[in-house]
């Protein structure tokens, strides 16, 4: 357990990225190879491309469930993961759309998955986890050339400026990746929608808008030392979204959690009526 919560503070706040993705971990395995830059340098056009505008990055959280996103059609919009399940795509596309998972999550073992949860987005962008560029080539996208991939190291390295050719503050979770994407997009002020936070309060691991396909996302009364894990990753998820909303304030740029009954108080909290009254 010590182990274990050493190698994650050295990884996350430590040690810089390139080190770590190069070299031998303290775990003593052999990590993946430094980052190609050109693959970064594509993300260029992106900085500031929409300086000043509104945005709103939407979670998958059941807060959404409640909530009328019609009025969002005209809007520059970040989404995440399974949003493809919601219906409000029949009315409008995303703008831009967000996976952080790793290579070696489990989502990417099953190639049909990748279309499936994309056929319905249709947005100018997607925005990956550099290290599952080979799973995404090997779904070979219909609109494969707006794939884009983001590289993440730690809060020390990173949290001087969010730049989306360089490495990101930590992604625990793709409302940290979405959240990111819209700080370097420029945009201001920045709502959050649907990224509840809410789930140490229930005891189960994450909710969802829609029903979970794998039961072990709903079980209840989970053990004590799960309970205490999580309970560290959301001190980490946290602080990284207290990183992001400092760097956004030295930048001029305002972020707002419009979710109702979210948790995460690291931005003031408003309404999607306020904000689209703004």
């Amino acid at each position: 357990m010590r182990l274990r919560r050493l190698r994650t503070f050295v990884k996350d706040w430590v040690v810089p990225p390139a080190v770590w993705r190069t070299g031998i971990n303290v775990a003593g395995r052999w990590t993946a190879p430094a980052v190609d830059t050109a693959v970064l340098d594509r993300n260029a056009r992106f900085n500031d491309l929409y300086r000043g505008r509104r945005c709103f990055v939407i979670g998958n959280g059941p807060s959404i469930s409640s909530q009328d996103l019609s009025p969002l059609a005209p809007e520059i919009t970040i989404t995440m993961n399974w949003f493809n399940r919601h219906p409000v795509l029949d009315q409008w596309k995303p703008t831009f759309h967000c996976m952080a998972e790793p290579g070696d999550a489990a989502c990417w073992q099953d190639p049909t998955m990748l279309p499936r949860i994309l056929d319905r987005l249709k947005p100018h962008a997607y925005f990956f986890h550099i290290e599952a560029m080979p799973h995404i080539q090997r779904a070979a996208l219909p609109d494969g050339e707006n794939a884009h991939y983001v590289a993440i190291g730690n809060v020390v390295s990173a949290r001087r400026s969010i730049d989306l050719t360089k490495p990101l503050l930590p992604t625990y979770d793709t409302s940290l990746l979405a959240t990111q994407v819209a700080v370097a997009l420029g945009c201001s002020p920045i709502y959050l929608l649907g990224v509840d936070y809410d789930w140490l309060s229930h005891r189960t691991l994450y909710r969802h808008f829609y029903d979970a396909d794998d039961p072990a996302e709903t079980r209840e009364n989970l053990g004590k030392t799960y309970y205490l894990r999580n309970i560290e990753v959301a001190q980490r998820q946290w602080s990284c979204h207290e990183a992001v909303r400092e760097i956004a304030a030295r930048r001029g740029q305002r972020i707002y959690n419009a979710t109702e009954g979210g948790f995460l108080d690291v931005y003031p909290p408003t309404t999607l009526r306020e904000a689209l009254g703004s």
